[in-house]
């Protein structure tokens, strides 16, 4: 007999089934294996990125502030210690590189690789300053800091605040500078000179603008301090010095009471105007063969005068060389008409005022 087609199909369905499964067995295998594959595609794609990100940093410092110089800086990441500042090689890098955690390559990341906290900073190098050139001092003028040094002419008006204090050096000023000097701004003795001796006793004419010189009230050096209360008092003494005439003097002595004159000038000026600044001017030069009066004493005056004023650091007009010659003598055409070899002539005065002008007192 034929078996029945009932009979038949509970045997064909579980065959069925069975293929099923086997089908769907295979479906998710493939399927685990997909994802798998990809699982591993998306980190080597990561650890790719974070190896390139180490062959190329972003912004390398200039190699000056780097400190490595001709190299770049190292990047860190969060969790690495900063680099030692010695470059790294390619090896070296991807090889910490895989040893470190995967970081995902996000802005944050970037920013803190670039600028961690204990990066250190690069030192700034103070800048190099040249010192200040020295003030040119005039040739033939000795090394002094007392010794006043040419400047600006800061104009006619600064000799509104100057007062001169002199011998008959000085006193010319009056006939051969009136243009240039106020009248009433020049000291001088009652007969036109001062001898450089017992100078606090010295008398001279206070200026009067209606009378003539030898009708001027004679006061002392120390009254006319008082009444005047000068700014500024240049003093020119020392070309009228009787102990040089002494012959049992010697020069050690000479110069001690040189010295004590210069002394005593300084003191009347603190002692009756203190507020008044006090300049010394060198003895001008003379031409030896026109009076008795040689350079040779002249230039050992204004040595014992730079030696006081450099005890008393009071500043010294070295006008001295800028009046003589090549040869140390007064220049010729600066002389007075009478040619005595001593006296200034109106050049001559326009001289010792362009120098004075030129060697402001500040």
């Amino acid at each position: 007999m034929n078996p029945s087609p009932r009979q038949n199909t509970p045997r064909a369905n579980s065959g069925g089934r069975a293929a099923l499964n086997s089908a769907l067995v295979r479906v998710l295998a493939a399927l685990s294996t997909l994802a798998l594959l990809t699982v591993f595609i998306f980190f080597g794609i990561l650890i790719r990125q974070k190896i390139e990100a180490k062959k190329t940093p972003a912004d390398p410092l200039p190699a000056s502030e780097s400190g490595n110089a001709g190299f770049p800086p190292v990047s860190v990441g969060r969790d690495t210690e900063p680099s030692s500042g010695q470059p790294g090689t390619e090896e070296g890098e991807t090889d910490r590189t895989v040893t470190e955690p995967a970081v995902p390559e996000t802005a944050e990341a970037t920013d803190t690789a670039k600028t961690p906290e204990t990066e250190p900073q690069p030192v700034t190098e103070p800048p190099v300053t040249e010192p200040p050139a020295p003030p040119v001092q005039d040739p033939g003028v000795p090394s002094s800091p007392v010794i006043v040094m040419e400047a600006a002419d800061p104009g006619a008006d600064y000799l509104k605040d100057v007062y001169f204090l002199g011998d008959s050096t000085t006193y010319g000023m009056m006939v051969y500078a009136k243009d240039l000097v106020s009248y009433d701004h020049i000291w001088a003795g009652s007969g036109g000179t001062i001898d450089f001796t017992d100078i606090t006793n010295k008398i001279i004419k206070w200026p009067d603008a209606v009378k003539s010189f030898m009708d001027w009230e004679e006061i002392t050096i120390a009254e006319a301090l008082r009444r005047a209360r000068p700014k500024i008092l240049i003093v020119t003494l020392g070309i009228n010095y009787s102990p040089d005439g002494n012959a049992t003097w010697t020069d050690e002595k000479r110069e001690q009471y040189f010295r004590k004159q210069v002394k005593a000038v300084y003191d009347t000026v603190k002692e009756n105007s203190p507020e008044t600044k006090l300049a010394f001017q060198t003895i001008y030069p003379t031409i030896d063969d026109r009076t008795s009066i040689k350079n040779s004493r002249v230039d050992l005056r204004n040595k014992w005068l730079l030696a006081e004023c450099e005890a008393l650091n009071v500043p010294l007009l070295w006008s001295h060389t800028y009046m003589g010659d090549s040869n140390g003598q007064l220049i010729a055409s600066y002389n007075a008409d009478h040619l005595d070899g001593i006296h200034l002539n109106t050049a001559g005065f326009r001289a010792v005022i362009t120098y004075v002008r030129t060697h402001p007192i500040s």
